[in-house]
């Protein structure tokens, strides 16, 4: 049952691995003995992250699918179309918006397989 999250643009890996050992015996007839265990476990298996994000008429400053539409903080005025002249898009949000992924589920939504590792080794030695 390794489906497919609804989210996710693929299966995400999963795989999952135990394995150890033990080994004991005298030392010494009848005097002394010995014990020793090793387990380890490593599941390595992908994790579906998912975004709202800004849509590719949003980077742009095209806001006129929006209910209600932008209001110009200057004259207090719908923007006519509801877009956003360039002379207004900011330096700064026009550098940053490249970091955004782009939508792969829907228009304004991302989601991406991020590969998570847990992994536990654990042993033990005991002398009698």
């Amino acid at each position: 049952m390794d489906a497919r999250n609804t989210l996710a643009p693929a299966k995400q890996p999963l795989e999952q691995h135990q394995f150890g050992g033990t080994l004991g015996g005298p030392v010494i007839e009848n005097r002394l003995f010995f014990f020793a265990y090793y387990e380890g476990f490593e599941n390595p298996q992908g994790l579906t992250r998912g975004s709202s994000i800004p849509d590719l008429k949003q980077r742009r400053g095209d806001f006129n699918e929006l209910a209600g539409g932008l209001i110009d903080l200057e004259s207090g005025q719908p923007l006519p179309g509801g877009i956003l002249p360039e002379s207004r898009l900011h330096p700064l949000g026009k550098r940053y918006v490249v970091f955004y992924p782009e939508p792969n589920v829907t228009p304004a939504f991302s989601s991406r397989v991020v590969m998570l590792k847990n992994t536990a080794h654990q042993w033990g030695a005991k002398g009698d």
